[in-house]
């Protein structure tokens, strides 16, 4: 119940207004304008009406005050209401508006929202759209609603309205949630195939990784080992050239000895510093190789991360070095053999110094010249020797390196076989790609035309259905108002509402049995008038469509007795047989004169039982369409009998002329019939129509259904051919990735071999080259041996000959 109101600046309202109810009745009353209905529009506003329509108003603006000469107008709205509840007790809604701040809600003193004010005062009868207030017009809505809507106020009234309204609410979050779990259904299903790639991708990777953390291992403990034995050999490399240094360091100790004492024997011991110069020359040959050894290893050390490209040049150099420390030990054992062999002629030289050192000044001129020859020769001979020797190594050397780049060669064209095998395997399987890729596309693009088809469809065939549905929703609206309106029309026919309430009495006593059965029905019911004529065939009965007709006097006359007896006021009745027809024939009607419709009694559809109240009602009464003709007719034709005209004006018997404007439709009573026979029509072709438009959605939903389902399954195709398309694309980038390394590798490995070939033929024409070399040299040696046999055997002839003169 409501207790107290307080409105200021609302509409009419400029200043505030206090107004307290107490539980008797209060009314409010007042001139046209002075605010009434403005107190009315405050309620619904404070309660969160948003109709600008329901609030008479044409905008939001319009809910202020707008000010007077006298007045300023409001910056703001305010209205606040009291009310009691039964079950809550005292409540205050409040509701502000400004320009600046907008709407504000306040429940009990605290802000809130529409929403919560609206839930609050769900079911309780009490809000913007509850039934205790009840404005004009809106008794006749109410009365020809229809059972929905009377459904809905009998549900608000019995707080059922806001369960409803919960459930409503819960269905849209459960739609929601169903919506966005199916939607998280698609996301998983998709997300779950691309968790089996990435798993398998995964595991390719970790593979991958494992293999790549055990070939670096195996990599490091084999460049671990190579390194070890390349270090032991080059330490026992190193231990040996130390040794053999430190030899040579004696030899050369020894060598400064034997100088101190060259002066003396120059002539005999040219031999020995010629031996001597050529020692000098291999020990500085040692002393290159060494600092060649040191680079190499330095090399090595700088080299070692590209141990394994250079694996083949290692293990050459390696072999080098091996054939290097052969040749060295060879040499030192020459060495230490023709040391010994100086020792040995040392001393001899030394046993024969006593006897030559006399002879040598005798001899020393003689022999000087043969003797000059002889070194020459023997200088020569030692350069041809020494020559040969070093191109007979240089040739060795040649043929080893030629060998080890012809094995390093095999391993590349054994590598280079292997790759091409491994590019062609790898492009024969990339055309197996391409093609099947091909294949999956043009199926692609074929399944996106099929799916962009059917969503096509499914589109039109959504919106057919929508239509459709809409269609069959305003059908069920017509017919629902149809049928309420029949019903409603029913029901005023069964209980004689707008008939006067005698008439509604004698029908009520005839329901009951109360010996009326002689009566018929009234005058309204028993014709069936057009609807045009409608308004004429008025004029002409009036008030008589309420007379009843009965079968005989009789019951008339008990009818009102009854009605005398309980003072319920008067009726008219119409005994059948008192009014027979008549027999007399009517003129006929011109023919010539515009607008003369005809009697009103041919006009006009009853049963033919009727035929003599039909007489007595209409007599000959003519029915015309305006006034200015049936006016033509009473002076023209001298007509005398009634004249009635479409628009509802009689002219009388005696010229009398009836008109205006008819107030309550009260002419409605005779219509009802035509209304009745017209909604029952209307009902009729509208279940025809509902009848065909459901089967006609059952069709298309069924349709729908199938073709939904047929373009999930394309849509699903579609999807595996898109991701099998891109996982392919994926492997064909991958592969091209692979066979373009896998060609620069070949390439690579083209170049080191046609290097490798060039270096060959290159090394064969140099040791073709020093081969001819040897043989010149081999000429020429033999060449200076017979020449220094021959200069020797001269020079031991001439020895012989000074041994006899000594």
């Amino acid at each position: 119940m409501l207790k107290r109101i307080y409105i200021k600046g609302f509409k009419s309202f400029a200043y505030p207004l206090f107004l307290s109810f107490d539980n008797s009745l209060t009314v409010i009353v007042g001139p046209n304008g002075s605010g009434k209905s403005n107190m009315v529009d405050a309620i619904k506003w404070a309660f969160g009406e948003q109709s600008k329509k329901n609030l008479r108003a044409k905008d939001a603006v319009d809910i202020l005050f707008n000010g007077t000469p006298s007045v300023s107008p409001a910056p703001s709205a305010h209205v606040a209401l009291t009310l009691s509840l039964d079950h809550r007790g005292k409540v205050t809604v409040e509701r502000k508006y400004s320009q600046e701040k907008g709407n504000e809600y306040l429940l009990n003193g605290e802000h809130t929202k529409l929403k919560t004010i609206m839930n609050y005062f769900a079911g309780t009868g009490v809000g913007r759209e509850f039934y205790s207030i009840i404005g004009q017009g809106e008794i006749g809505m109410i009365l020809s609603a229809s059972p929905q809507k009377i459904r809905l106020l009998i549900e608000e009234a019995a707080r059922i309205d806001k369960y409803k309204l919960q459930k409503s609410e819960a269905l849209k979050k459960l739609a929601s949630v169903d919506k966005n779990t199916t939607a998280l259904k698609t996301i998983l299903s998709g997300l779950s195939q691309r968790m089996k790639r990435l798993y398998l991708q995964a595991k390719r990777s970790e593979r991958y990784e494992e293999y790549s953390r055990e070939l670096k291992k195996l990599k490091t403990i084999s460049y671990a080992v190579k390194g070890k034995n390349i270090i032991l050999k080059r330490d026992s490399n190193v231990s040996k050239l130390t040794k053999v240094k430190q030899e040579m360091d004696d030899m050369e100790a020894e060598i400064f000895k034997i100088e101190a004492k060259k002066e003396s024997l120059s002539v005999e011991f040219s031999n020995v510093d010629s031996e001597i110069d050529s020692f000098t020359n291999t020990l500085n040959e040692y002393r290159t190789r060494q600092e060649t050894l040191q680079k190499l290893k330095d090399t090595f050390r700088e080299n070692l991360s590209n141990l394994e490209r250079e694996y083949i040049d290692i293990s050459s150099k390696i072999s080098y070095m091996k054939n290097e420390e052969v040749k060295i030990s060879k040499r030192k054992e020459e060495i230490k053999y023709i040391y010994n062999g100086i020792l040995k002629e040392y001393e001899k030289a030394k046993e024969n110094l006593k006897k030559l050192e006399d002879e040598k000044f005798e001899v020393e001129e003689k022999f000087k010249k043969k003797e000059h020859d002889v070194i020459f020769l023997q200088d020569e001979l030692k350069k041809n020797i020494r020559r040969y020797t070093t191109l007979e190594n240089e040739v060795r050397n040649g043929e080893d390196r030629i060998n080890d780049i012809l094995e390093r060669k095999k391993l590349i064209t054994d590598q280079l076989s292997v790759k091409e095998e491994k590019m062609n395997v790898m492009s024969s399987h990339l055309d197996e790609l391409k093609k099947k890729r091909e294949i999956i596309r043009t199926s692609g693009i074929e399944l996106t035309s099929r799916v962009k088809e059917m969503a096509s469809s499914l589109k039109e065939m959504e919106e057919h259905l929508e239509t459709a549905v809409a269609k069959k929703n305003e059908l069920d609206k017509q017919k629902s108002s149809a049928t309420s309106k029949l019903e409603l029309l029913k029901k005023w026919k069964e209980s004689y509402e707008g008939f006067a309430q005698p008439v509604k009495v004698i029908f009520e006593l005839k329901k009951n049995n109360k010996g009326l059965d002689g009566i018929c029905d009234v005058v309204a019911n028993i014709i069936d008038v057009p609807q045009e004529y409608e308004m004429a065939v008025w004029a002409l009965v009036g008030n008589r469509a309420q007379n009843i007709v009965t079968k005989d006097a009789e019951t008339a006359k008990f009818a009102i007795s009854i009605l005398k007896s309980h003072d319920l006021g008067r009726v008219t009745f119409l005994p059948m047989d008192l009014m027979k027809t008549t027999s007399r024939s009517f003129s006929t009607l011109p023919k010539d004169i515009k607008g003369i419709r005809g009697y009103a009694r041919d006009l006009i559809s009853f049963d033919d039982k009727y035929r003599g109240v039909i007489s007595y009602l209409f007599r000959n009464a003519v029915i015309v369409d305006i006034l200015d003709t049936a006016i033509y007719m009473r002076r023209n034709l001298n007509l005398k009998q009634r004249i009635a005209t479409l628009g509802g004006e009689l002219m009388d018997t005696g010229g009398a002329i009836t008109g205006g404007s008819m107030k309550g439709n009260r002419y409605k009573v005779i219509s009802r019939n035509r209304e009745i026979a017209d909604l029952e029509g209307e009902v009729s072709h509208l279940n025809s129509q509902l009848s065909s438009l459901e089967n006609s959605i059952a069709r298309t939903k069924k349709e729908l259904t199938s073709l939904t389902a047929k373009y999930e399954k394309n849509e699903k195709q579609l999807r595996q051919a898109n991701n099998e398309f891109n996982s392919l694309e994926k492997m064909i980038s991958d592969m091209e990735k692979q066979l373009y390394e896998t060609t620069d590798e070949v390439k690579s490995l083209q170049n080191m071999s046609n290097d490798y070939s060039g270096r060959i033929e290159e090394m064969r024409t140099l040791q073709d080259t020093r081969k001819e070399e040897l043989h010149v040299l081999d000429r020429k040696r033999r060449t200076l041996e017979e020449n220094l046999n021959a200069e020797s055997q001269t020079i031991g002839e001439e020895r012989d000959k000074l041994a006899q003169l000594d």
